[in-house]
């Protein structure tokens, strides 16, 4: 779940951190390269977050587990999640459940 994302961005960001760079020296590009890097996987985990929300509220079969799957994530808003499509589905979805 949760827990192995969350341990990989620590991995990232400790990496990121563990660097020392001489800020005034402007003849190395140690710090171009590792930024890059470190934009890349953000980047990569940004997808792979991204992906297991939409696992988590599509895998529901009751349109009010799928809104509090979603609540979860929206609660969590520094990950940055496009929820929009998927608040669209569980509000049509329940729309066809009081009709039923």
């Amino acid at each position: 779940g949760l827990e192995s994302h969350n341990k990989q961005w620590q991995a990232v960001v400790g990496m990121a951190k563990k660097k020392n760079y001489d800020i005034l020296d402007h003849r190395k590009q140690e710090f171009e390269v590792d930024y890059d890097d470190f934009l890349r996987a953000v980047d990569l985990m940004q997808t792979k977050l991204q992906k297991f929300m939409e696992g988590c509220v599509e895998k529901q079969t009751m349109t009010w587990k799928s809104i509090l799957a979603l609540k979860k994530f929206e609660d969590m808003p520094q990950l940055q999640l496009d929820m929009e499509e998927k608040w669209y589905k569980c509000l049509i979805s329940y729309g066809k459940d009081l009709e039923v």
